[in-house]
Parts: C-alpha cells; structure tokens; sequence
C-alpha cells in the first residue's frame, strides 16, 4: 500500500479468527497502520449460500457499514484481491454530493441491462440505462447509508432474487441505490477487464481518462486470474508479487512467483531474500 507522510490509517478487518492474523499484523509492522479486528456478522448465516466462487464473507461489506456507522462518517471499502499504488488520501477527499457511495463504472457491466446485469432490472423498473458499479472499492457516507437503510434493503433483494443475482451483494446494492451514486475516477478501481478492449467501456468512458488508469492505476483489481497463478499474463502481476515478497506470506508464495517472473525479476528476488537471511538469519 502506497503511503505518504503524515498518512494514518486504521483498518477494520472483518475475518474468522485465523494464524493468518498474526501474519497480517507483522506485515505490517512498523507501518503507520493500526488494525482492528471484527467477527463476521451474524446475519451472513441467513444469507442464500454463495457459489462455488464466492464466499458469505463476500456479504460482509453490506453489514460492516452498520456496524461502523456509529464510530465514523465514511469509510473507504476495499476488497482482498488490490494493489494499492497511490495514497489513498485523494480517494478519501472524494465529495460524495450527498450520495450514499462513490465508485467506479464496472468495466464488465456498464449497465444495469448488460449481459452480465441483475435481470431484477425489469421486475423493479429500473431504466435499461441505469449505470452500474463495481463494488471491489467504494466510498462510503455511512450515515447516509443508514439513513438510506442500505444493509436491510439489500439483505432484502438477496432474499427475494436467491438465484438471478450473478455478483451477489454488488447486484443487489446497484438495485437499491438505483443508479443515486457518485462517479469516481476509473484509475481508483482499475480491474482487468478494463484493461482490455471492452467496447461498451469504451463508449462511456473519456478516453484520457481510460488512458490515465491503464497507465498510471491508482488501485489495481485483479479481477479473474489471481496474480500468484502461474497463468496469470496481468500487467501488473509482478508489481504485487515483488510486494507479497516483503510480507509474512512471501515463503508460501515463493513458488508462484518464481514460476510466473520475468528474468530480471527472479535475480531480484533472490538478492532480496539473501539479503534478509543475512540481515535477520
């Protein structure tokens, strides 16, 4: 995570107790981060099972903003699969205009009518035009949240539509906030769909504004492939993996990113872990 002086971030992790805590805690060691941890709500037990690829923790971002919203006003949500490249201070400055979130267009789903859209659009009668956004990262006014009753009307929608809801908690969010979100920079949730040549994105989207994500992404989503997956071709796959290397999980991580680096990459990599065995033994 990129971080400038004077940054201070508090980050609220909602996961099982896990060893992957005390790794979590020694990464970031040293930094000015302070962690503090959550149990995963309760009402997540209720919820129709996920697939095969999404967990009920998945659920959890639309009850962790009911659970904040009596210690603070926004948050910044971020999902598990990132790369943070800038200081997340300029996303936090977002005006919001009194709108429950900002986000960023989803590359893949545009529209609410896409392909891959809520076929719940039609039921509810919403406009086939209604913009759609990618939840991985989002700016939060939680009290507007509350007010808006968000958590209880998407609990709601993914009750009543169990097995139409492709994305799950991010459909039903983009039903109940009806297109009344604000629109964030595409570089502050660069996903790799947008890194290719969608055509619909490619409508909607100013193009020096696509071209400044894709060069210069403030959040890289990895979306698809993980980045640790040998058939991982991401642009941005060895970027992540040299900063895995400098975290508790760089051992278990070590033959992924061997297999998948670049020459120039590996002799690095090598250099670097001589380096700490000298240094800490």
């Amino acid at each position: 995570m990129a971080l400038e002086p004077g940054d201070q971030l508090l980050a609220h992790v909602f996961c099982q107790p896990s060893p992957e805590r005390a790794k979590l805690e020694r990464s970031l060691a040293g930094l000015p981060v302070e962690l503090e941890w959550h149990q995963p709500d309760d009402g997540l037990h209720a919820l129709p099972a996920a697939s095969r690829v999404m967990h009920r923790m998945s659920f959890q971002r639309i009850f962790a903003v009911r659970e904040l919203a009596e210690r603070h006003d926004r948050l910044i949500y971020l999902d598990g699969d990132l790369l943070v490249r800038s200081s997340l201070r300029e996303l936090w400055d977002v005006s919001l205009v009194g709108k429950p979130l900002g986000a960023v267009l989803d590359p893949l789903v545009p529209w609410v009518s896409c392909s891959l859209g809520p076929p719940a659009w039609i039921e509810l009668g919403l406009p086939r035009e209604m913009p759609y956004f990618n939840g991985g990262v989002m700016v939060i006014d939680a009290q507007e949240w509350m007010r808006r009753e968000l958590t209880q009307r998407c609990v709601a929608q993914l009750e009543r539509f169990p097995s139409t809801l492709r994305f799950y908690d991010q459909d039903a969010l983009n039903l109940v906030v009806a297109g009344d979100w604000t629109s964030i920079d595409m570089r502050w949730n660069v996903s790799t769909a947008l890194l290719g040549t969608n055509a619909e994105v490619l409508v909607v989207v100013a193009p020096d504004e696509l071209d400044r994500a894709r060069l210069d992404p403030g959040i890289v989503h990895f979306t698809g492939k993980n980045p640790w997956d040998p058939a991982s071709n991401h642009p941005w796959k060895e970027r992540w993996l040299e900063v895995a290397a400098d975290t508790a999980w760089r051992d278990s991580l070590h033959e992924y990113r061997y297999e998948g680096m670049s020459v120039p990459y590996r002799v690095r990599y090598r250099v670097r872990r001589a380096w700490r065995v000298l240094v800490h033994g």
